[in-house]
């Protein structure tokens, strides 16, 4: 999802952006109305993108603002309750219009677009829509594209069946509305996502649950601990702690083998003779242990006093005869890091740092006076698991705003904050239908309007209240003042009780507002003569309703709010979805494996280093890069913000890149320097171990499943949304399923991490030795390059070396980095355009250096 303008940053700004607004917020306007989207305001009339990319499924743009008549009066009540955004044109003590506006008219927008999406939830297609209103007539925006019709009459395939569908990637203009310059927007669907609900799939933050114990961290208590060794064969059981970032591993060793001399057992297996026996291949005699084996010397010689006159089971090898001894108690301890081991015994002698207690322990006090204030304003629960020695884990509660403490909750009670992403009863609120555009429907503020009554009569308001209630119980702007905080500072005030996130999770189903009908067939008895001609009026302006969208929703549609939805969509892994987003060029290039630490850029030798990105580091991710791994080793994915979970950066888009130390060539094998300074990266590569998933961002096509000698196994998807081609590199394997032609959706895996490629052709087979990851590269498919012709170029990149580059010219791919596709730079290939006759040189001097130096043998 993207935003319309650089001070929306995220979807909780932008939420707080528009509530704070005066009208246009979603499910009530500030009339006695419906509101089914909400407005976006804008400083300017700056050309935006749409929200969601999508396809046009009908739209009119008109040449001009339509022209409507208002009433000569309103009177006092309409000014200040339903029509009080309108009384700029009014002299508000006589009800009558202001001299500048003598000509009793103001213009409105009748442009709008609507566009259409799909979503896979739970392995069905779900299609919605999102309804951009009050768009900038033709006067305003002379740069409509050649695609679209500015003759004022309504268009799109389902409209007109001889017209076809198309993406847009510009709206256009926000329109100028009264003194306010905004858009309309508004999604809706023709069904209702309650029906793809389902249990299953990724846990969301719910809420607290109000029985929830909250616990403080007190002291960290770093324990003594003393140098051992660990006989090998000893074998033993493992257990991880963690506490945050510190990790502490519970070592308990229930046996060991103890190697006897022929004469330690007789005829009858019966042990007679514990003297000489030893641990390991007489290496540790135990009873003349040193200091760091003392600590199991004595368990042994305990265990095996106890065996004297025993029958034992003697295991029989080549050169040496051994008993698995069971060590009773078991001996216990702890270290900070994991035993360097093969199914769990110790297959050389091991020395290690032994601690008698965890040393991370921290200690965990019951806190009781959480306020139910603090309570609210929990945002989500960490991931880190903190342990205590006993075993329970703690999670660190994060809030909305900081405090000066940290507080923790269990395991059990983490657990009751999470509901199903996709369990959308636990999301939304569905509301039965509704034929009517009044929002009468009181009942989703029947907390509010109680609280509303307490203070009225508590303050002897008695009078006031006539003023603020409309017959039939429907909300009124002067309460939607009150409870959109209008008054936030005074001291009673409700301070936006509609700005809950519980409002925002409504979905209504109810005509849209602006149909000439709807409005015709008003009473007049509610709302009165003079209100309805104005409300006709503009209706018949506008005249969204009859005017088109009915052929496209013959029932009623179902609305939601806009913001909410995507976010939470996004959020449940079934909207395509970014979780790069933010995050600086630097922290990727910090928070992942050292850039080119794989390759061995600047030393064959074998001495790992980092090469400066030629990006600045100060960017931040701003596009989907449409694929990622899924690790499953921590150390190479990310563990907090947005990317929990996924991939970390090995490698950047122009970064100063080779992906070979040494090639062979007429049997001749080169360093590095022969290619030094070749190309630049033309993509970006996520690290993973073979055989980790990879999985989609975005929804696309599978276009080809192909071998390319230098990138090896390779994946080709044709993006939906965003008309990209994403090159998916190394792979291992493909995803199940996956051919030409199957559909892709966010979270689906489509391949395996991999270290195909780079083992034939001029590049050596140590190139990818245990650097398993995904690269992947993202074509514009702009510039009309045939997948074909992809396939060509890269399938010659490891025969050709430098004149690749000019076949890549030649075929004309335009290379976008996956984190910023508007780099203007693009791909920038080679560093000068004579590095491949400097390559040639250096390659023909390193020839001749061989070459001399074998004359001089020869002499000798």
């Amino acid at each position: 999802m993207k935003y319309p303008f650089d001070s929306y940053e995220t979807a909780e700004s932008f939420i707080e952006r528009i509530e704070t607004n005066s009208n246009g917020h979603y499910p009530f306007g500030t009339s006695m109305f419906w509101h089914s989207g909400i407005h976006v305001y804008c400083e300017s009339q700056k050309e935006f993108e749409p929200i969601l990319d999508g396809k046009v499924v009908c739209y009119r743009i008109s040449s001009d603002y339509k022209n409507v008549k208002i009433p000569v009066h309103l009177d006092k009540m309409e000014l200040q309750g339903k029509w009080s955004d309108y009384k700029d044109f009014y002299d508000e003590r006589t009800g009558k219009v202001m001299a500048e506006y003598k000509d009793q008219t103001y213009k409105i927008s009748d442009s709008f677009m609507l566009l259409e999406h799909s979503i896979m939830i739970n392995k069905k297609s779900f299609n919605f829509y999102t309804l951009y209103m009050n768009l900038a007539p033709k006067c305003d925006n002379p740069n409509y594209g050649d695609l679209v019709k500015a003759d004022g009459l309504i268009h799109g395939h389902v409209i007109n069946p001889n017209e076809k569908d198309f993406f847009i990637d510009k709206i256009g203009l926000p329109a100028k509305d009264k003194k306010d310059i905004y858009f309309d927007f508004v999604l809706l669907s023709d069904k209702s996502i309650k029906d793809f609900s389902s249990s299953s799939g990724q846990k969301l933050f719910w809420h607290i649950s109000k029985n929830a114990t909250f616990y403080q961290r007190i002291e960290q208590v770093q324990g003594t601990s003393q140098l051992i060794t660990l006989p090998r064969r000893a074998y033993f059981t493992e257990k991880e702690y963690k506490n945050g970032n510190s990790v502490s591993y519970e070592i308990t060793i229930t046996s060991v083998n103890v190697y006897l001399p022929k004469d330690a057992t007789d005829t009858n297996k019966k042990l007679k003779k514990i003297s000489g026996i030893t641990f390991a291949d007489g290496n540790q005699k135990i009873f003349e242990p040193t200091e760091d084996l003392e600590f199991i010397c004595n368990k042994v010689q305990s265990a095996l006093n106890k065996l004297k006159e025993s029958t034992v089971d003697v295991i029989e090898g080549t050169g040496f005869r051994y008993i698995k001894l069971k060590i009773l108690p078991s001996i216990t301890f702890w270290t900070k890091s994991s035993l360097k081991t093969k199914e769990k015994n110790v297959t050389d002698d091991q020395t290690v740092e032994k601690f008698d207690s965890n040393p991370y322990l921290i200690k965990y006090d019951m806190k009781s006076d959480i306020s139910d204030e603090i309570k609210k304003n929990i945002k989500d629960i960490s991931e880190k698991t903190y342990s205590a020695s006993n075993g329970d884990s703690y999670y660190k509660v994060i809030f909305n705003n900081e405090l000066s403490e940290d507080l923790f909750i269990t395991e059990k009670d983490k657990n009751e904050c999470f509901k199903y992403g996709t369990d959308f009863d636990n999301w939304f609120y569905f509301y039965p239908d509704s034929d009517s555009i009044y929002c009468d429907k009181t009942v989703l503020f029947e907390d509010t309007i109680k609280k509303h009554d307490n203070f009225v009569k508590k303050n002897r308001l008695i009078d006031e209240i006539i003023g603020v209630w409309w017959p039939a119980g429907k909300l009124t702007w002067d309460l939607l003042k009150y409870v959109y905080g209008k008054f936030s500072s005074e001291k009673n005030s409700l301070e936006g009780e509609l700005t809950k996130p519980e409002i925002r999770k409504i979905v209504c189903r109810h005509p849209i507002e602006w149909d000439k009908n709807q409005f015709s067939n008003l009473d007049e008895k509610s709302i009165g003569s003079i209100s309805k001609e104005r409300l006709v009026n503009e209706a018949t302006a506008i005249d969204l309703w009859n005017g088109g969208l009915d052929k496209i929703f013959p029932k009623k549609p179902y609305f939601y709010h806009p913001i909410y939805f995507i976010n939470h969509m996004e959020r449940a892994g079934v909207f395509e979805f970014n979780p790069y987003k933010g995050l600086s060029y630097k922290d990727l290039c910090k928070k992942g494996a050292k850039i080119n630490e794989v390759y061995n850029r600047d030393n064959p030798a074998g001495n790992k280093s980092t090469n400066k990105c030629t990006l600045p580091t100060d960017w931040t991710v701003v596009d989907n890069p449409g694929f990622t791994t899924k690790p499953s080793n921590i150390e190479n994915k990310f563990t907090e913000g947005n990317a929990t979970g996924y991939g970390k950066v090995t490698g950047l888009f122009n970064e100063d890149y080779l992906p070979v130390t040494r090639f062979t060539k007429n049997k001749i094998e080169y360093p590095y320097s022969v290619y030094r300074n070749y190309y630049y990266h033309f993509g970006v590569d996520f690290s993973g171990k073979k055989g980790d998933p990879i999985i989609a961002l975005i929804y696309g096509k599978v276009v080809a499943k192909c071998w390319i000698s230098s990138n090896g196994r390779c994946l080709l998807i044709q993006g939906k949304t965003s008309n990209h081609l994403y090159m998916l590199c190394h792979l291992s394997s493909y995803g199940d399923k996956i051919q030409v032609g199957t559909e892709v959706y966010p979270g689906m895996v489509v391949a395996k991490v991999g270290t195909s490629g780079g083992a034939s052709g001029s590049y050596s087979e140590t190139t990818f030795k245990d650097s398993a990851h995904l690269h992947l590269s993202i074509i514009q498919s702009k510039a009309n390059v045939k997948v074909a012709d992809v396939l060509t170029a890269e399938k010659d990149i490891s025969i050709k070396g430098g004149g690749t580059e000019k076949h890549r010219s030649w075929i004309s791919p335009t290379y976008l980095d996956p984190f910023n596709y508007k780099y203007t730079g693009g791909w920038m290939q080679n560093k000068t355009d004579d590095s491949e006759q400097k390559r040639l040189e250096l390659e023909e001097n390193y020839r001749k250096q061989l070459q001399s130096k074998e004359n001089e043998g020869a002499k000798k």
